[in-house]
């Protein structure tokens, strides 16, 4: 995998923010990239596939260095869709769902504190092997990303990060008018990178039978 550096859309940006801090445009180029990232869900990831331990219910993933999980989108278990749902939804269908026990687990979600770790419900009674497709973001301090994902997301990423310091009052480059175009044009992106990154990445909604055992 190939990785480019954030400074790459500098070209795009400096021009237009000539006196701000460099330190602060690379700053705000990691803050907009993660929340780009983790709204669009168009930074997707096929996992190579990975063993499900008998009653185990977490899974560590392999990822992309300097990534983390936000969505499964298609996951499989043995072949089988799993049905993303999360933490407080099981909960209210199964209440402890953590200590019960299925011929299969079904549901999928990321862990709520881990952020390489998926959590598979209800906890398994054998050994299988998880496939499939989620959705990740850069860290917070990472400096670069696939280069796919900046050569497809990168005009959105500076449209979001001139959005972003032109709404900076009191300073030199603060514009509010193209604050507000820039903006626009970032969360026009952002809708239309979720629609396509959601387009054959669909999970059957959680019903409420388990099949518990």
């Amino acid at each position: 995998m190939t990785v480019a550096a954030y400074t790459t859309l500098l070209p795009d940006i400096l021009p237009h923010v000539v006196s701000c801090p460099m330190p602060s445009i690379q700053r705000a180029i990691q803050v907009v990239a993660q929340d780009y990232f983790q709204r669009s869900q168009a930074y997707t990831y096929d996992l190579a596939s990975t063993s499900v331990i008998l009653n185990q219910s977490e899974v560590t993933v392999i990822l992309p260095a300097n990534t983390r999980l936000v969505v499964p989108l298609t996951l499989y278990l043995n072949g089988d869709l799993l049905a993303t749902t999360n933490h407080s939804m099981l909960s209210l269908e199964f209440g402890d769902w953590t200590v019960a026990t299925a011929a299969i687990p079904k549901y999928v979600m990321v862990h709520d504190s881990i952020g390489d770790k998926l959590v598979l419900a209800l906890k398994s009674n054998g050994a299988y092997s998880l496939t499939g497709r989620v959705a990740v973001k850069p860290t917070r301090v990472a400096v670069s990303v696939e280069e796919e994902q900046l050569e497809t997301h990168g005009d959105a990423i500076v449209d979001g990060v001139l959005g972003r310091m032109m709404m900076m009052k009191n300073t030199e480059w603060y514009d509010g008018q193209l604050a507000s175009f820039h903006m626009n044009e970032y969360e026009r992106a952002i809708d239309e990178a979720h629609n396509v990154s959601t387009k054959g990445n669909t999970s059957r909604g959680m019903t409420t039978g388990y099949g518990g055992v």
